[in-house]
């Protein structure tokens, strides 16, 4: 979610966005924006900071593993992702903070 809301800040600005999320703990942390672990905490308050920047109003909701397209990435099967995607293109991450 924090990596879509850098990435396409200028498309979300100012829209409703549905974020799918295969994890129901984490869409629940997301909901509440609350997690007693530390690390998870830090990632939701990321996250609503970018949104709060983004203007974007998010709206989070449940989908299986299986329909989840972002999954294989985020298990770094990055062939799946080529083979599903035909125009997906592997480049090198830049993270800047702000």
């Amino acid at each position: 979610m924090l990596l879509s809301l850098r990435t396409w800040e200028r498309v979300l600005r100012g829209r409703q966005v549905i974020y799918f999320l295969d994890q129901d703990a984490a869409r629940q942390a997301l909901v509440k924006a609350y997690s007693p672990s530390a690390p998870s905490a830090q990632i939701i308050s990321d996250v609503f900071l970018e949104v709060s920047t983004v203007d974007a109003s998010p709206l989070f909701s449940r989908v299986p593993t299986a329909s989840n397209p972002a999954d294989p990435a985020s298990r770094m099967d990055f062939k799946a992702v080529t083979s599903t995607f035909s125009n997906a293109r592997l480049s090198e991450a830049v993270y800047q903070r702000s």
